[in-house]
C-alpha cells in the first residue's frame, strides 16, 4: 500500500528531491572542505634556463595542512588560450607544507617540441586543501541517484487494473 503511493506520486517526488540533490552537487566541495584552512599564492615569477622553466612562487597558509597546488600556462593577447603543463616536477601536485621560495621546474620542451610562439606568457599557480579522507558524500549522493533511478526506471503499469508494480526479479539458472 504504501510502496503504490510512492510509485502513484514518483514524479513529484522524484522532482522535490532533484533540487536538493542538485544542489548538493554544487556545494559539495565546500562541504569536503569545511574545516580547512584557505591558502594564497604569492609573488608568482618565472624565468627560462635552457629548456625549463623554473616558476617561482610563495605559499601563505597555516603550516599544519597539505595543499594541492596547481599551474596553468595563460596568454594575455588570447583570453581563451589555457593549458596544464604535464612535464612538471617540483613544489607541484600535493605539496605538504606552505613557505617561501616554492619552485616548479616545467620541461616545455616535452610539451611543446616546437616551442611557444609569442612572448605575452604567464602562469597562474593556485593551491587548495588536499582531500585527506574518503570522499563519503560523493558515494551517499551516488547512491541515492541509482536508488532513484531504480525506483523510476524499474516500476511498470500493469496492462489490466492501471496498479504499479515492480518487476519480478529475474529467475534462478
Amino acid at each position: 500500500m504504501l510502496m503504490t503511493k510512492i510509485l502513484r506520486y514518483r514524479k513529484p517526488i522524484l522532482m522535490g528531491l532533484l533540487i536538493p540533490l542538485s544542489l548538493l552537487l554544487v556545494n559539495a566541495q565546500a562541504f569536503a572542505r569545511g574545516d580547512e584552512q584557505p591558502a594564497e599564492v604569492a609573488r608568482v615569477g618565472w624565468k627560462v634556463e635552457g629548456e625549463i622553466v623554473v616558476i617561482s612562487y610563495d605559499l601563505v597558509a597555516p603550516a599544519n595542512t597539505e595543499y594541492e597546488v596547481s599551474v596553468v600556462l595563460k596568454d594575455s593577447d588570447n583570453v581563451l588560450f589555457s593549458f596544464i603543463p604535464h612535464a612538471v616536477s617540483g613544489d607541484v601536485g600535493r605539496v605538504a607544507t606552505a613557505g617561501t621560495n616554492k619552485e616548479i621546474r616545467w620541461e616545455y620542451k616535452k610539451d611543446f617540441p616546437d616551442g611557444l610562439p609569442g612572448e605575452n606568457y604567464y602562469f597562474e599557480v593556485s593551491a587548495v586543501p588536499a582531500g585527506g579522507g574518503f570522499p563519503w558524500l560523493w558515494v551517499g549522493i551516488g547512491l541515492a541517484a541509482a536508488g532513484g533511478a531504480a525506483v523510476v526506471l524499474g516500476a511498470k503499469k500493469e496492462s489490466g487494473g492501471g496498479e504499479t508494480v515492480l518487476p519480478l526479479p529475474p529467475g534462478r539458472p
